[in-house]
């Protein structure tokens, strides 16, 4: 009985290759990024710069053991989910307004338009300049994800 469906029917062994085939794919991206990260590095010759894969790598492996380091990864990424979380919520209010209200919807706009096409790095900058830091993460999560849950 042929197979109705819009893909055509491969075979079980086929359907491993395509998964070695994928995964093949992958590693060789994540190679073309360190070769090409690597080669930077060498063309800035500063490690202050661009440090190395290897230098990276190497000092993220001295750090993983401290409890420091876990505190640190733990307490920045709650932070971006309270940014999550709050953007969330803002952007849902926002997003039905504008969808109920033409005014509104125009007026904001311009805003959501602005923060879409914003450097991440200004962004940062910016939330370096004007909050403490720990709510840096915070207030860059929510400018990265208010347009576009709004867009939503």
């Amino acid at each position: 009985m042929p197979h109705k469906g819009n893909k055509p029917f491969l075979p079980r062994q086929d359907i491993y290759l395509s998964h070695i085939k994928a995964g093949f794919y992958v590693v060789f991206g994540i190679m073309m990024l360190l070769l090409l990260w690597k080669t930077i590095a060498l063309a800035a010759d500063s490690e202050v710069l661009m440090p190395p894969p290897e230098s990276a790598f190497y000092r993220l492996f001295q750090m993983l053991p401290q409890a420091s380091f876990w505190r640190a990864l733990g307490s920045t990424a709650l932070r971006s989910v309270y940014g999550f979380a709050i953007s969330f919520f803002a952007a849902i209010g926002v997003g039905i307004l504008a969808g109920i209200w033409k005014p509104f919807r125009q007026s904001v706009m311009p805003l959501l338009t602005t923060l879409r096409v914003m450097p991440l790095m200004s962004i940062i900058l910016l939330g370096m300049l004007w909050f403490v830091t720990d709510l840096v993460p915070v207030f860059v999560t929510f400018l990265m994800v208010f347009p576009l849950v709004c867009a939503s």
